[in-house]
């Protein structure tokens, strides 16, 4: 299923102080991994749909079948390819050919953030404090490098 995001502004990019705060809660991740977010500023958007829910490998396996496009590179890696947990390992241009061929889009980087983070400001779309019991990972899963994805609660195989 879709969502609507309504049109309006959002506070896009982040503060030094953001960054601060998330490089002390993972203090192994790069300070220049977040530069390009600065200076942070308002940016208005139209109304957009975006997916409730991240990509399956379900539905991305169903995708290759139909299509021949190659697998994912962690295809065969059985922490990450349950049949319900996120698709990872594949690039924009792969992830822009499966919207193509489900009849949609790739949202564009205002849009993916907005949808992500709400209007507020908020570091998650939970709020300011990183909670892995809220995202589908495993809580010994970082914010950068290669973690465990985990099968949402509600199983959801539409396309």
């Amino acid at each position: 299923p879709m969502v609507l995001v309504p049109a309006g502004e959002f506070i896009m990019g982040s503060t030094s102080e953001d960054i601060d705060q998330l490089l002390q809660q993972f203090p192994s991740t790069n300070r220049e991994l977040f530069t390009h977010e600065m200076p942070q500023h308002r940016v208005y958007l139209d109304a957009f749909y975006i997916d409730k829910y991240e990509v399956t490998n379900r539905l991305y396996q169903r995708f290759v079948e139909a299509t021949g496009h190659r697998k994912p590179e962690y295809w065969g890696d059985s922490d990450l390819n349950g049949p319900e947990q996120p698709v990872v390992g594949v690039s924009w241009y792969d992830a822009k050919a499966y919207c193509e061929w489900a009849g949609k889009r790739l949202p564009t980087e205002a849009e993916w953030e907005k949808a992500a983070r709400g209007t507020d400001g908020r570091t998650y779309p939970w709020g300011n404090e990183w909670d892995g019991r809220r995202a589908c990972v495993e809580a010994k899963n970082t914010v950068m490098g290669k973690g465990l994805t985990k099968e949402p609660p509600v199983i959801h195989t539409s396309v």
